[in-house]
């Protein structure tokens, strides 16, 4: 669930921002690990700040043009997703 989000383009930059309300912060800090690696090799066209506090993800993304914003945002939010769904896969069997 998205808590906030902010898009704006400045000096013929595109960035938006967001914040990921997660359901426990085990679940926030495993995504964080989990997407961190990508964050740090960014493709050449975008970059990605993330950050995590408590059960909040924190993610600014910055693109040189709204097509690789879009691909950058999209992403993300898809891997994610497929996080959160395992998470809670997991956590509903149990040990």
């Amino acid at each position: 669930m998205i808590a906030g989000s902010d898009a704006s383009r400045t000096d013929a930059l595109c960035s938006a921002s967001m914040v990921l309300e997660l359901q426990d912060e085990v679940c926030a800090r495993g995504i964080y690990e989990a997407i961190l690696p990508e964050s740090l090799r960014p493709p050449s066209r975008s970059r990605v700040k993330l950050k995590q506090e408590g059960q909040a993800l924190l993610i600014e993304f910055e693109a040189e043009d709204v097509v690789a914003l879009r691909a950058s945002v999209n992403s993300y939010l898809r891997w994610i997703c497929a996080l959160k769904n395992s998470y809670q896969t997991l956590k509903e069997k149990g040990p």
